[in-house]
């Protein structure tokens, strides 16, 4: 494998990575503050705590992409 479709995967999980990150976090921000009569007091301290950790996971997903799309010539 060379370098240009090494970097092709890694962009292609990077853009999967944040798509997943964006639709969970919006997700637990619906369930966490909209139905949080129906949740256990574990299940929303895990829902806020995700709500906190999947924007970090976002963002190290996308300096991965900016690499990628740099690596690949493909920025402007």
């Amino acid at each position: 494998m060379g370098k240009n479709s090494i970097n092709l995967q890694r962009l292609k999980i990077a853009n999967r990575v944040m798509l997943f990150c964006t639709v969970m976090t919006l997700a637990l921000i619906t369930l966490v503050y909209g139905y949080e009569r129906y949740l256990s007091l574990t299940q929303q301290i895990v829902g806020h705590i995700s709500i906190m950790i999947l924007p970090a996971i976002f963002k190290v997903s996308y300096v991965v992409r900016l690499t990628c799309l740099r690596a690949l010539n493909l920025n402007d």
